[in-house]
């Protein structure tokens, strides 16, 4: 029973010293990032107005910073939402798509669904759009949208070793080319919109009464 603890102190440790070794070059690592979020939420919002017009990005500040929210009025008391949602952590450089319905203008739901199964259209709830294809995932973990793996600690791998691999991760060249698998990243999670959140929205609509058009 003691190992539950030790591991969860060992993820604290090893998240702070991520954290503290991204924010060593904190003007560069900031402005690193800051880059790959201006692009993301950039193809974000160009992949919509093409794709999926009926949404507009609602305005404002979203955590984590960087996340941006998209709603679509489908009646005076139904609307729906996609969020896209960065990885909270300077080293995550990754990002999940959140999907939601509700009675008011108002992102959240009244429930978190896990299961699409579970889902009944009449309470306002969200869901992450991988439970969608969970017989697709790689593993058990929960797949986000990962523009590249961040260096992880290991028993084997000397703290010399973990520098020069952060090192690497956060060099412009390497920043550069999660920059340049931006549109990649953001057309399959809309093209996973259209496939799954569409088809859940139509449900929602439907059992409630409301007018539903094919080319929605």
């Amino acid at each position: 029973m003691w190992k539950s603890p030790l591991k969860h102190w060992f993820n604290r440790v090893l998240r702070h010293i991520l954290d503290s070794n991204y924010s060593q070059s904190n003007a560069e690592s900031k402005f690193l990032r800051k880059n790959l979020l201006r692009a993301l939420r950039a193809e974000f919002e160009r992949k919509f107005k093409s794709d999926l017009p009926q949404f507009a990005r609602v305005p404002g500040q979203y955590v984590p910073s960087g996340s941006d929210l998209y709603r679509w009025e489908l009646a005076k008391d139904l609307f729906f939402f996609v969020f896209m949602q960065v990885g909270k952590n300077a080293y995550e450089e990754r990002f999940m798509v959140e999907i939601g319905w509700n009675r008011s203008r108002e992102k959240q739901g009244h429930m978190v669904f896990s299961d699409p199964a579970s889902v009944d259209p009449e309470i306002d709830g969200v869901i992450r759009l991988p439970q969608f294809y969970k017989e697709k995932w790689a593993s058990r973990s929960q797949p986000w949208w990962n523009f590249g793996n961040q260096p992880l600690m290991a028993p084997t791998l000397s703290w010399q070793e973990f520098q020069a691999q952060m090192d690497i991760f956060l060099s412009e060249e390497e920043s550069a080319k999660r920059v340049a698998i931006v549109p990649q990243l953001v057309d399959d999670s809309v093209h996973k919109i259209r496939e799954h959140a569409i088809p859940q929205f139509r449900k929602v609509a439907m059992q409630r009464g409301k007018p539903w058009l094919d080319k929605n």
